[in-house]
Formats: structure tokens, sequence, C-alpha cells
């Protein structure tokens, strides 16, 4: 496909000219200019001012020779693979050799930043191949609050067409190495995974107050091994049976907050692990879904999980609008039953009056004092009674039914700029408590 301003052709020569903002696409690459001469049937040609790109990869100059269909020589040359305009980077070149699908070889380059030259190099070879190849990353290096500066080098491993993984080494100047992993595969279109995994061996976790408080006076100071493992995955057995899990593990409950990078939604109250099964029929949906939560407000970074509240599991059935034989009235149920499930099945709850006769409720404590978990004081344990007292404690656990039935008549318009759906709708709702 050929575009510009004027074109001429020698159909006896098979050759082209072409002027005035050219462009030239392929199957492979897009060539464009000031002025293109082109041989079509030896496959050869001259770009004047212009630009060859092939997926990420471009370059550029004031001369382009194309040889053949992969292989073009370049003057006053310009290399990127970033995809904004003009680009963040760049080599710049006095003559670039370039084979798609192979390598570019760069005569005397500069590595230009925001057009801004950075280091020389009086030879330079960087690969032009668009499919996936394991090989070494541009490193990475930055700067996090406490742990100052960082460096980070990942190795990407192309294990098949379906499947692939990253090996990363980041090192940070204060807290020490931290290995990292990634893996991802697809089985089939709508049947994929990722799982990430990290270790660190914390020296600035292990020397701060906020975990050095909650240990005993023996091992404080103790390096600690932090970890997360990370995953999503999905498989479909048919069009009609789905099985997801999502999984979110953390070694203590500071971990997404200090490897924010890791964990995007760290400022979440909890972490959800979570399994779902999902039946399709043609116009209805059943699930069984189960989730696990990890409570991260609690002062304690290596607290247990014992405050979480779960679903184990939920069933749902929904289904679509139906309609009533031939009538014009159309019905839709809603529903769901949910076992909301923790250890202990409710929590003792007490009363602290302050000077202004105020009344605040809390969990009971050892210390009766109301701020004691937001203190993060050590010796702030939930204390029990024993026993269940209706007008104070608060239940955690039990069942609930839902259900919703809808009827609705067929939509109408009462004029050219609105439409009505009278809609009817029943809810009822049930609670079983274990208490």
């Amino acid at each position: 496909y050929f575009e510009g301003d004027n074109a001429f052709i020698d159909f006896q020569r098979k050759q082209a000219t072409f002027t005035g903002k050219v462009k030239l696409q392929t199957p492979n690459y897009m060539i464009g200019g000031e002025k293109i001469t082109l041989d079509y049937e030896a496959n050869q040609g001259i770009i004047y001012v212009g630009y060859v790109q092939s997926n990420n990869v471009r370059f550029q100059g004031d001369l382009i020779e194309k040889m053949s269909d992969t292989e073009f020589y370049v003057s006053n040359a310009d290399y990127t693979t970033c995809s904004n305009c003009p680009a963040t980077w760049s080599f710049e070149g006095n003559r670039i050799r370039a084979e798609l699908g192979g390598y570019a070889y760069i005569k005397s380059s500069f590595l230009r930043v925001n057009d801004v030259p950075v280091f020389w190099l009086p030879y330079l070879v960087v690969p032009l191949k668009s499919e996936r190849q394991s090989g070494l990353l541009t490193p990475e290096f930055g700067y996090v609050n406490n742990r100052q500066l960082f460096l980070s080098q990942d190795f990407s491993w192309a294990i098949s067409r379906s499947q692939d993984a990253t090996f990363t080494l980041k090192n940070y100047e204060h807290g020490g190495l931290k290995p990292m992993v990634e893996y991802r595969y697809v089985i089939k279109e709508d049947s994929f995974g990722q799982i990430k995994g990290s270790h660190i061996r914390d020296t600035v976790f292990a020397g701060e107050k906020r975990y050095n408080r909650y240990q005993p006076a023996g091992e404080q100071n103790r390096l600690y091994n932090r970890w997360s493992v990370k995953s999503y995955d999905q498989y479909s057995i048919d069009k009609a049976n789905k099985f997801q899990l999502n999984l979110n593990l953390v070694s203590d409950l500071q971990y997404p907050k200090d490897f924010s990078e890791e964990f995007k939604n760290y400022s979440d109250p909890s972490l959800e692990n979570r399994f779902t099964y999902s039946h399709f029929f043609e116009h209805s949906l059943i699930s069984f879904d189960s989730s696990y939560y990890t409570n991260l407000l609690q002062g304690n970074p290596v607290a247990n999980n014992s405050s979480s509240v779960h679903r184990l599991p939920e069933i749902r059935f929904d289904s679509t609008y139906q309609k009533f034989d031939d009538s014009p009235f159309y019905y839709k149920v809603e529903s769901s039953w949910t076992n909301f499930s923790r250890g202990k099945a409710y929590d003792d709850i007490s009363t602290y009056v302050n000077a202004n006769n105020e009344a605040q409720n809390y969990v009971s404590n050892s210390r009766n004092d109301p701020a004691c978990e937001k203190n993060a004081d050590p010796n702030c344990q939930l204390s029990e009674d024993g026993v269940y007292n209706p007008d104070k404690d608060i239940i955690r656990t039990g069942k609930r039914f839902l259900f919703k039935g809808s009827l609705r008549t067929e939509t109408f318009g009462i004029s050219d700029f609105m439409n009505l759906t009278p809609t009817l709708s029943y809810n009822e709702a049930h609670y079983l408590f274990d208490i």
C-alpha cells in the first residue's frame, strides 16, 4: 500500500517515485519520508529524510537505502523502541546497518535521553526482533524512601509460544538482595495464568521498632524472611464451566505497604484469596465462591489472622430477563446463600466513658483501653468473658440468604426522547446466626 502527494510509476522498468508525505505499508513494516524511489520488482529503494518502523522498532535518518525486504542502511541515523513521539530515548549514529528480524549495527553511537546525549559508544549491536526471545532486559534503578537506591536486573526466559518467565535480582542499598520470579502461561484462549513470588532477608525491617516491639527480648533485631506469592489463574473446561483462583499471600501484614510496587492495592484493609467455580446456562448462572481474607489493620505485623471474617462459601444463582411465553412480561431472579466464617462467632465489647461523659464501644482487651491497638501497644491482647451479651457484643459469623425477583414489561416510548420500562421487584433477606 502506497500513499503520497505525488507518484510517478514506470510499469516497464518496475520502478516508482513518490514525493510529499510518503508512506509505504507492508505486512512487516512501514516506511515514511519526504521522497521514496523504489524498484518494486527487485524490492530495493532509497528513502530521503524518512523512517522505517516494524512493530515497536523504529529507525530514521537523512538517507535510507533499502537493500532487500529486511536489510537497510541508514545515514545520520537514529534508532529507538519507544512508542511515544518524540522518543524518550534513542541511539544516534553516523551509520546504521539494520536487519529486521536480526540486529542493528550502529557505528559511533550516542545514547540520547529526552534528546540530550548521555554517553558515547564506538560500536553498538541491538536486536530488531519482534518475536519473544530469552535474554537480559534493560536494568532498572531508582530510589525508595527508607531503602535509598536500588538496582534491578531482569532475565526473560521465552520457554515456548504459550509460556514464559522473568527472573529478577533487585538489590536495595538498605535492605539487601531480593530475588523475584514471575511465570506466565496460556493454555487456550480463555485459560491462562500468572504467578509471582519474591523473597528478602530484610535488614531494614529487622531493626525497626514496629517489628521489634512485639518480639521477645531475645529475638529482637533478628533478620526476618519476608516473602509474597501472588497469582491469578483461570481455566475453562468448556464454554459452560470456568474455574478462577486469585492468591495474595504475604509473610507479614506490612509487606504490601513496604513493597507497594508489587501490591497496587496495598492501602486496602485486607488481602483477598479467592476461588470461584461458575457454570453458565443459556439464560442463567450458578457459582460457588469462597474468599479467605487477611486482615491488614493490625499493629503487630506478624499477628495471627483470627480476627478476619471469611466467605466460606457463597453460592449464587442469577438469571437474565426471560419472557413469559407470548406475553409482554419478563422475569428475572437473583439469589445468594453466604456463610460468614471465623474462629470466634462474636466480639466481646466493652464501653469506655471519657471526661465529657461520652461513651465509646471497643473490642475488649487486656488494657481496657480503646486505643491500645491503634497505638501499637504490644501488651494489648483481646480478652474474653466467655459469655455472649446480646446487648453489647457484636456477632461476626452467620449465614445469609438473599432473594430478589423482578418483573417488567416490554419497553415502550412515550415521545421521541423518552422510553419507559415499568418494573416490579420483590426482595427477601434471611439471617441465621451461630449463637
